[in-house]
């Protein structure tokens, strides 16, 4: 799980960059709504799984 950094940043780039207004939709205006109403607070963790080999 990571909170900052570059891995962070480029995985919320990612995101971004496919989902474009949608994404802009839910982190501005309907995440903060229901993030008050109950309680969740998960939009500024990333969960990276890199495999092993």
């Amino acid at each position: 799980m990571v909170h900052s950094g570059p891995d962070f940043e480029a995985v919320h780039a990612g995101v971004k960059a496919k989902y474009g207004f949608e994404y802009q939709l839910m982190t501005k205006l309907i995440g903060p709504l229901v993030a008050r109403r109950k309680g969740l607070h998960y939009g500024d963790t990333v969960v990276l799984i890199t495999p092993e080999q």
